[in-house]
């Protein structure tokens, strides 16, 4: 009656021409008392009917052959068949008019509409608002009335035993609509999951809802209850009606009306605090369907149960697996996934002392033990494996975690304030040993006029020595110049030169390239894509190294190579492919053959440039490659 007192509000509204009372045909309205206990909206139209309160377009409301509409007929189509109606519309709207003379429009000159949409533009009519969800109860409760019109349906069907294999396979359904279209159970594969249903029919049937060519609309289990003392104080019914699945939503409420008269308890009814027993005949299932309510099952009191805290600690199984198991009682509680886990797949993390599945955990192969991923955890690209963040340390060198135990990781000096930093033996690009200790190639240079160790940042060292460089290698009108667009292109083009001219020592050089373990190891002893006779050869480095040489401004950068410095290597590099004052065009086709296989050559040959000792060049080519690099 929520409305009821806003409905009457409608006396106040003026009336509208070409609107009339709504009258009801004996079969509508007879409809809706059925159904008016349980719905409001109804209740309403019964109470409109007749009333100056409630003016409106159509009247003379009947019922159709459809279950989901009604006729009526438009009032301007009485007034233009009988225009006299114009001069006394009073006489009309009391209705009197239609009973004398208005009986053809019950038969003639009708129009339909959906019963949900005549009930909502009725009340839209009269300037109010049902809540949507109303309208879509009355209009189920309306056509499931309306299907309903024999008392016993003989549509409904009761069955057991093997019945039930059969009315669960969806070949055996109307159509592929609704709850009963979409249920988990109804694949053939699903046929042998049902067992516990159809090997107990003294506790467990099935209320089928037939439907045209020997088809189901709809079905629902019902339950044989075991009144478990447990379960007396708040189940007292006999029978239960499980899940209801069906084509048409509004079927359902043919077997809850079924249920009502049975007296028995259905799936969805608002108390929510039920505790149902089911005893089984039969038991030692393979296999076990997905449960709606019976939830739990104890294999050797042979009882089903709605209660689920009786999962796991109460010998029961859990039934609400789609592929035919069962969760069984041998399980941890997790509260990092909010739910029981199976042991089997459960593994303890003591960074966040709680189970989780393995799968979402992170392993520790230096502990051999798991742990939760969160910030407790960081992964390490050069170990491959996690690591607990307090047991490893940050290498700016690298950027990664490193494991300080392994014994591949070294301390790097980086600073003159003795900064250190960590990085790992194989990276001999990143540091130079010294007397067994290990410096920054980026922070410690050898002096080319003294051959001493100095690291850059000490003092003004860096800027003293570019400028001593400055006065040997640039003119004097040239020194102080832009760096870049005058002081740089001229010390470049003295490199190409040593380079053209052959001034260092190749074999030096070569032999420095031959012992490098990224050479050996990482470039030769790969598959590039190429055959290992076609891959460099120690000689073909060398132009690599002169285009690093004045590429890589290896002082000022971090530690990783930016794409577009090694896009400016790789053209640099075919510039130095020379033998004296020519060009060596098959050097620079195998280049572009090696480049081009794998974009990891490029960086491996960018590392091997990286960590050679380029003093082995000369002190002419080492002076430039110093002054180019510090700026």
């Amino acid at each position: 009656m929520r409305y009821l007192s806003d409905y009457l509000d409608y006396i106040l509204e003026t009336v509208k021409s070409n609107t009339s009372q709504l009258y009801y045909s004996e079969k509508f309205r007879s409809l809706l008392k059925k159904i008016e206990n349980k719905s409001e909206v109804a209740k309403l139209l019964l109470l409109s009917e007749r009333s100056n309160q409630v003016l409106t377009q159509y009247t003379l409301i009947d019922i159709t052959d459809k279950n989901d509409t009604v006729s009526f007929v438009q009032v301007n189509r009485i007034l233009r068949k009988y225009p006299e109606m114009e001069i006394d519309k009073e006489l009309f709207t009391k209705g009197d008019y239609i009973k004398i003379n208005g009986t053809e429009f019950w038969n003639e000159s009708r129009t339909e509409m959906n019963i949900g949409r005549w009930s909502r533009r009725t009340f839209s009519e009269a300037g109010k608002s049902i809540p949507d969800s109303d309208i879509e109860k009355f209009v189920n409760l309306y056509k499931a009335t309306f299907d309903s019109k024999d008392e016993d349906n003989s549509n409904l069907q009761l069955l057991s035993g093997e019945d039930i294999r059969h009315w669960y396979l969806e070949d055996n359904y109307e159509n592929r609509k609704g709850q009963l279209g979409a249920s988990c159970m109804r694949y053939k594969n699903c046929q042998k999951y049902l067992d516990i249903y159809v090997k107990n029919p003294k506790v467990c049937q099935i209320l089928i809802l037939k439907g045209d060519d020997d088809k189901i609309t709809g079905r629902a289990l019902i339950w044989k209850l075991y009144h478990h003392k447990e379960g007396r104080q708040f189940c007292k019914e006999d029978y239960y009606m499980d899940r209801i699945y069906t084509n048409n939503d509004s079927d359902k409420i043919l077997f809850q009306e079924w249920a009502d008269k049975k007296g028995m308890r259905y799936y969805g009814q608002s108390k929510t605090d039920w505790i149902m027993y089911v005893k089984l005949d039969s038991s030692d299932f393979e296999y076990y369907p997905y449960m709606d309510t019976f939830v739990c099952y104890n294999n050797e009191s042979l009882l089903l149960c709605n209660d689920e805290s009786l999962w796991p600690d109460g010998g029961y199984i859990k039934i609400q697996e789609t592929d035919g198991g069962y969760i069984s009682d041998d399980v941890v509680w997790s509260e990092w996934s909010g739910e029981y886990i199976s042991k089997e797949g459960a593994v303890y993390c003591k960074n966040v002392n709680d189970f989780l599945y393995r799968d979402d955990a992170k392993y520790l192969e230096y502990k051999d033990e798991y742990a939760a991923p969160n910030d407790d955890v960081v992964y390490s690209d050069y170990h491959s494996e996690n690591f607990f963040s307090e047991d490893v340390i940050y290498s700016e060198m690298l950027v990664d975690w490193l494991y300080p135990k392994d014994e591949s990781v070294i301390r790097v000096k980086i600073g003159a304030d003795d900064e250190i930093d960590h990085c790992v033996k194989s990276r001999t690009d990143l540091y130079i040993e010294i007397d067994g200790k290990y410096y920054s190639r980026k922070k410690y240079i050898k002096d080319p006029f003294t051959n001493e160790y100095q690291f850059l940042n000490d003092g003004n060292y860096s800027g003293d020595l570019y400028d001593k460089l400055g006065k040997e290698l640039i003119d004097k009108e040239k020194r102080g110049l832009d760096y870049r667009s005058i002081v740089r292109p001229i010390v470049v083009e003295q490199i190409r030169t040593i380079n053209r001219e052959g001034k260092f020592n190749k074999e030096d050089v070569i032999r420095e390239i031959e012992s490098n373990d990224m050479f050996r190891k990482q470039l030769r002893g790969v598959y590039w894509g190429v055959a290992k006779d076609k891959t460099p050869e120690a000689e073909d480095i060398i132009p690599a190294l002169f285009a690093w040489c004045v590429e890589y401004n290896k002082f000022n950068t971090n530690n990783r190579v930016s794409n577009l410095t090694l896009s400016g290597f790789t053209d640099n590099i075919k510039t130095f492919c020379v033998s004296g004052d020519k060009i060596d065009e098959e050097l620079q086709k195998k280049y572009h053959i090696w480049l081009g296989t794998d974009s990891r050559m490029i960086r491996v040959i960018s590392k091997i440039c990286d960590s050679f000792d380029y003093d082995l060049f000369g002190k002419e080519v080492y002076k430039r490659y110093v002054f180019l690099n510090i700026l």
